[in-house]
């Protein structure tokens, strides 16, 4: 199984080769010396003093290339031994241990394991070698039990040397899975965020798109009624021509500010339909009431409650399906149109019903796009919504919104 990698955390780890080369240089200055003059004083060969400063110049390689590393001091330990076999011991040999931790720390699970064996056996070697030999030479033979006390101290310090490099890579490599958890579920929060921000904007262009719709569907059926009637009495009446002429321009001004102020709080930031945008209201029914009557449409209306008090989200659905129900009557309903308005706050909510004796919408089955947006505004709200034809003609919108603080 691969082991994360994990970023260097300092200054050592970052420079392996610089500081592993200022360690042989330490190493080859003060064990190395220290290893030759031992053994010149003890008469041996050029060999006795060559091998000691190999070993410790062979640090150099100690993480770069632990495999080189391991085989070098290993080689140059059993050469020192092969060529030495009374007894021969200089302090870089103590750069054998640092081989056995380094195959445990740096190099694969099987070559640990080779190069423990390979200590281990080197220490009871080195035990006869240091131990039996030399008793043996002079006529001891009672150095037994100081052998097997030699040998089991030395094969501990090298099984210690194993599983402090072991346990140094158990280390790193359970860091390394954390952090490549923490990446892992990183990855997972910049996904979700990029997906809730993907569904924010769909909603957002969905609301965009629902009051531009609203609002000119409304303003562009108003117009077209105003410009066809004027069209008709143009010639026998003028004057009321240019009312109706003037009615377009007042609902052309009208649609272009509400427009505009839309448009405005989305460059700041805001959401069309919260409070902090100017929107339309359950207040502003009446003014939109004439301005449809002034259309052709004979429309009365009729309020229940405290609609002043209803949050400014609400409101301003329960104002956009009146507003729709009036703009389909007077889109599909024929000539002189009578049409009824009412909205009340009950104790379940905010109810809104348009009931006209028109001809009544193509769309009757709800499909229609502006009857779809009626339905999502009142599903916003947890509220629901009915529109069809009349029991003896016409068309009819029922909805019904549940209000935060209305009574259960």
């Amino acid at each position: 199984m691969s082991t994360p990698d994990v970023a260097p955390a300092n200054w050592y780890e970052r420079h392996v080769f610089v500081v592993d080369l200022v360690i042989a240089i330490v190493a080859f200055v003060v064990l190395g010396v220290t290893s030759s003059a031992m053994i010149v004083a003890s008469d041996a060969v050029v060999f006795g003093v060559l091998l000691p400063l190999c070993m410790c110049a062979a640090l150099v390689f100690r993480r770069t290339r632990t495999v080189l590393f391991v085989s070098l001091v290993a080689a140059i330990a059993i050469i020192e031994m092969l060529i030495y076999p009374y007894g021969l011991m200089t302090a870089a040999d103590l750069i054998v241990l640092v081989a056995v931790h380094a195959a445990a720390r740096y190099g694969t699970r099987w070559f640990a394991y080779g190069a423990l064996a390979v200590a281990i056996v080197g220490a009871w070697w080195a035990t006869v070698q240091w131990v039996l030999f030399p008793s043996y030479a002079t006529g001891y033979r009672n150095e037994v039990a100081q052998a097997l006390f030699v040998g089991t101290a030395l094969t501990l310090v090298v099984v210690g040397s194993y599983v402090l490099g072991r346990t140094q890579l158990a280390k790193v490599r359970a860091i390394g899975a954390q952090l490549a958890g923490l990446a892992e579920r990183n990855d997972l929060l910049r996904h979700e965020h990029e997906q809730q921000l993907r569904l924010a904007t769909e909603e957002e262009r969905g609301r965009i798109a629902a009051e531009t719709h609203d609002i000119l569907a409304h303003s562009l059926a108003i117009i077209v009624a105003q410009a066809d009637g004027a069209a008709m009495v143009v010639a026998k009446n003028p004057g009321r021509a240019q009312q109706a002429i003037e009615q377009i321009a007042e609902t052309s001004r009208e649609a272009l500010a509400e427009v505009r102020q839309k448009v405005a709080a989305l460059r700041r930031g805001e959401d069309p339909t919260s409070d902090l945008a100017p929107a339309k209201s359950l207040t502003d029914l009446p003014a939109l009431i004439e301005n449809v009557r002034r259309a052709g449409l004979t429309v009365t209306l009729s309020t229940h409650g405290e609609l002043d008090r209803v949050a400014a989200g609400p409101a301003l659905s329960a104002y956009r399906i009146v507003q729709e129900a009036l703009t389909n009557a007077l889109k599909h309903g024929g000539p002189q149109v009578n049409a009824n308005v009412e909205v009340a706050r009950e104790a379940r909510g905010l109810r809104i019903t348009v009931e006209d004796d028109g001809r009544g919408v193509v769309h009757s089955d709800g499909s229609g796009s502006g009857l779809a947006g009626m339905r999502a505004r009142v599903e916003q709200y947890g509220g629901v919504l009915a529109a069809g034809p009349r029991v003896g003609g016409g068309f009819q919108v029922h909805a019904m919104m549940p209000l935060p603080d209305a009574a259960p």
